[in-house]
């Protein structure tokens, strides 16, 4: 979905920013970064961007057990009856 879209920005300095895309045309770009900034930026200072096919989320496999995905379930379901 547009809302899940990831972009990688490079920028003429060399920097990378890498975030949630809010919005993009021929004169910006507008993305919201790792800590939740909104970060724009004008295609004069940009070398590109490209937009991300896989999201931020470093992978890994997951060596969790049943019992231990059970007990994080029933924890983040405590949370939710707190509320």
């Amino acid at each position: 979905m547009p809302e899940n879209r990831f972009v990688s920005v490079e920028l003429k300095d060399g920097t990378t920013v890498r975030g949630r895309l809010l919005n993009h045309d021929a004169m910006s770009v507008q993305l919201i970064d790792a800590k939740e900034q909104l970060r724009s930026f004008q295609t004069a200072n940009m070398r590109g961007y490209t937009i991300l096919t896989k999201g931020l989320m470093p992978s890994f496999q997951s060596k969790l057990s049943a019992q231990q995905v059970a007990d994080i379930v029933a924890y983040l379901g405590s949370l939710k009856a707190s509320d």
